[in-house]
């Protein structure tokens, strides 16, 4: 879909989760669910959000408040709209801030679970074990320039590091300062 000519069609195929989110003040957790299917133009049935409430542990807090939220719940609420309309496309941007080691788990679980049920996840994150674990391909960027982009294995051999090198190990040394920069 092209987003200038039809925006609702491809908007309706993608979903992005802020760094920050900011639920309104004024509506509950399932209200802001209920706007989210509106605002994408598409029916969402009682059953889908309350099964998306379970997952995202926000069902005793179907009726609070957004303003009343933790951290952590609103980073949930913003997933959980996010999911909403089962995207084709899903932008999450440090997808685990706020949230308990317990919700960390359980939100790796969910991102791996859209992934393979065929939507494309693209995750942006300073946390580098969640993207080694969760990622298949990674960019690496450094001050605006791309330094790095494959498989993690391929990344390590451009950066010559050893074949258990970790992700940040890779970061490292394609980010050192006395490294040539890349063409």
């Amino acid at each position: 879909h092209d987003l200038v000519r039809d925006a609702v069609a491809a908007k309706r195929e993608l979903a992005y989760v802020p760094d920050t989110p900011h639920p309104f003040d004024l509506l509950t957790v399932t209200e802001h669910l209920r706007f989210a299917a509106l605002a994408y133009h598409v029916h969402v049935d009682e059953a889908r959000i309350e099964a998306l409430l379970r997952e995202m542990e926000l069902f005793e807090k179907r009726d609070d408040l957004g303003s009343t939220l933790s951290r952590g719940m609103q980073q949930k609420l913003a997933i959980a709209c996010a999911f909403l309309h089962a995207p084709k496309a899903v932008l999450l941007d440090e997808p685990l801030t706020g949230l308990d080691p317990r919700a960390i788990r359980d939100m790796r679980a969910s991102i791996v679970a859209r992934a393979r049920a065929g939507a494309a996840v693209l995750l942006s994150s300073h946390l580098l074990e969640l993207v080694e674990r969760l990622c298949d391909r990674v960019l690496i960027l450094h001050r605006g320039r791309r330094l790095a982009f494959g498989t993690l294995d391929e990344i390590r051999a451009a950066a010559a590091a050893e074949g258990s090198a970790s992700l940040e190990e890779v970061f490292l040394a394609v980010t050192d300062p006395a490294r040539p920069a890349p063409d």
